[in-house]
């Protein structure tokens, strides 16, 4: 990924093409990132969805803009980073942080709309997470 703001500008369906290639494994609502060591990491969980997604039927280019009074961003049809800032905190963190701490990473998306890709993860990878995964952050 990019930056935060690439992040927060890409449409869902093209940050899931990413991810796709991205991922250590994944399924069509997750993506799990995987160090080379596994036992007794952190996992860290966001989620790709934001509340826009469902709001625009058809999403109009994504613009942000920073209020320097206030140091802020903002944007008229929403940041979408009610979990984007997430999905760039811990894909930054799978990536900086070198083993033997590098965390696990999984990303999930359909929370907004009911947590199809949580479903999804569970069935593809949850025996993987309950035998290595000290404890989830999200």
């Amino acid at each position: 990924m990019k930056n935060i703001f690439t992040t927060l500008k890409t449409p869902t369906h093209k940050l899931k093409k990413r991810l796709n290639h991205l991922s250590t494994q994944h399924g069509k609502e997750s993506w799990l990132f995987l160090p080379k060591t596994l036992e007794g990491k952190v996992c860290l969980v966001a989620h790709i969805d934001t509340v826009w997604d469902s709001w625009c039927k058809e999403q109009p280019k994504k613009e942000i803009f920073f209020d320097s009074k206030k140091r802020v961003l903002w944007s008229p049809t929403g940041l979408g980073a009610d979990n984007r800032a997430g999905v760039q905190s811990v894909l930054d963190a799978f990536y900086k942080i070198p083993e033997p701490y590098k965390p696990i990473v999984l990303l999930t998306d359909k929370e907004e709309s009911g947590g199809d890709g949580a479903y999804e993860a569970i069935d593809l990878y949850g025996e993987l997470l309950e035998t290595n995964v000290s404890f989830f952050l999200n």
